[in-house]
């Protein structure tokens, strides 16, 4: 299975967006980059950096170092609608992101499945990940939001998951529509959705590294015991 990732990022966001810490341009430039750099070095065939702030992540010269890698890259960007944005929140504007990377994607046109991750995240163990994937013939899958081992909160993690393009336009990007930061973040809106569509379960838990815009500090980053192994999520398989 060709591992395709698409990365949203959104390097320099308005002013006044709520939950959000981490504004300096430099910095969410800087921990965006390195994130794009572990995917490379973790073996990802391809790689579809989208920004909805107008912004180009890698320079030329990086593109050429990763090809050498075989990693091919495919930088794609817009400049989203700064009022509505900051009026929604993030949940709703990289839901407009992932609307955007399927429509205008030559990498995701040629492909059925993805995963997505969130910028400034990578997954360490993505290389296990893949491989249940590819094991158990998984087509879709989200995993719950565990925090620092809090399993109550009734949202999904929109980090890091992978999907098939039809889930994505049709049942994902809905939810992510119903998003507003003043009221319900998309973590609860895909939570709910995913219970009504589809099956729970326990798998691995991806190993996610990296910076939380909202708080703009390294995310938790330790064992969470037993539910490394088998942590909540909801999948389908072919």
């Amino acid at each position: 299975m060709p591992s395709t990732v698409l990365i949203t990022t959104a390097t320099s966001p308005p002013e006044g967006m709520p939950f959000l810490q981490m504004t300096n341009v430099a910095a969410r430039f800087i921990t965006a980059k390195a994130a794009a750099f572990f995917w490379a070095a973790q073996g990802v065939e391809q790689l579809v950096i989208a920004d909805a702030t107008g912004s180009t992540l890698l320079k030329e010269d990086e593109v050429t170092l990763l090809s050498a890698m075989n990693v091919a890259v495919e930088q794609i960007h817009y400049q989203q609608d700064d009022a509505l944005i900051t009026s929604r929140g993030k949940g709703y504007a990289e839901g407009e992101l992932i609307k955007f990377a399927l429509n205008e994607s030559d990498f995701l046109q040629n492909e059925t499945s993805f995963f997505k991750c969130t910028g400034k995240v990578y997954c360490r163990n993505f290389a296990q990940i893949q491989q249940t994937i590819e094991a158990h013939r998984i087509r879709n899958i989200f995993w719950k939001h565990l925090g620092e081992g809090d399993i109550t909160k009734p949202w999904a993690d929109t980090r890091f998951f992978y999907t098939t393009k039809y889930f994505c336009e049709h049942y994902l990007l809905p939810a992510y529509m119903n998003a507003d930061d003043h009221t319900s973040a998309a973590e609860y809106f895909v939570f709910n959705m995913l219970n009504e569509t589809l099956p729970q379960s326990k798998t691995l838990r991806p190993l996610l590294s990296g910076f939380e815009g909202g708080t703009g500090r390294p995310y938790f980053d330790f064992s969470l015991g037993a539910l490394d192994a088998s942590c909540p999520c909801w999948l389908n398989t072919l």
